[in-house]
């Protein structure tokens, strides 16, 4: 099926964005400034406290509710943090954590929603602070001496948990269906794409998500830069026309300091 004439959408940060305009998709992104190494560090010193091995998530969640550690901890990061455990602690092979995992989605307002409500723009650093609050919880000391680490050995990871830059949606075209990857074997993408194309015919919103094994910067055909955006405001046409600009203009004043 082709797939060049549909527009997709990728909700990410302002960082992240012009990352991936420069250099294109980084699966060992975060491995490489290690963020797997300190989300297992963190998990190894919860384990140590619960006294368990991390093979059971639902014993880790039935001793961290008992404990209330998690009363005050956002539920989604904590939620996230949970499900990324198996992947952080190697028993599951399959990283949907990895930063590689870039997906689209053909909604716009759903890739505005997550970009906006997302404040760490990505699952990964969602999920790896919400370990980092359990941790505090844990053991308040040596939580701050890993993050004093953190700061001082990761800067670039350090920030994206700390202070995230603000969030934007990449706007894309002309993908190829041969970067199209299924997450499973029972997925069929051209039933999907079959499924979206029926939708926008009949003006429905594709809330419908894909897996891209890369992209390239000239499939990037606009940035909507939501510094500004207000999560209440509905992204039709004429709000979005306020914060959309091409790519080429966003970055040329991202890398200025104007944005």
């Amino acid at each position: 099926m082709r797939t060049e004439h549909f527009t997709f959408y990728h909700g990410t940060s302002a960082v992240s964005a012009e990352r991936i305009i420069v250099e294109g998709i980084k699966v060992e992104y975060l491995t490489s400034l290690g963020a797997v190494s300190y989300a297992k560090n963190f998990a190894s010193l919860i384990l140590a406290h619960l006294r368990l091995d991390g093979h059971s998530t639902w014993e880790i969640d039935k001793a961290l509710c008992d404990s209330a550690v998690i009363s005050s901890i956002d539920a989604g990061s904590y939620d996230l943090w949970l499900k990324s455990l198996p992947y952080i602690l190697g028993a599951k092979s399959k990283a949907y954590f990895d930063y590689g995992s870039f997906f689209v989605t053909g909604s716009r307002a759903v890739a505005y929603r997550y970009a906006v409500g997302n404040r760490y723009r990505s699952e990964f650093i969602r999920s790896l602070a919400g370990g980092i609050e359990v941790a505090k919880g844990i053991n308040p000391s040596e939580t701050k001496r890993i993050l004093a680490q953190l700061e001082r050995e990761e800067k670039e990871l350090f920030a994206a948990i700390q202070s995230p830059s603000y969030p934007v949606v990449l706007e894309i075209n002309g993908l190829n269906i041969e970067e199209f990857e299924a997450e499973n074997v029972d997925e069929n993408i051209d039933c999907s794409l079959i499924l979206m194309s029926g939708l926008l015919d009949g003006n429905v919103d594709p809330q419908i998500s894909f897996r891209l094994k890369k992209i390239h910067a000239e499939n990037i055909i606009a940035i909507h830069d939501l510094k500004e955006w207000d999560i209440n405001t509905a992204p039709c046409d004429d709000t979005v026309q306020a914060v959309r600009c091409s790519r080429d203009q966003w970055i040329a004043g991202y890398a200025n300091g104007q944005r």
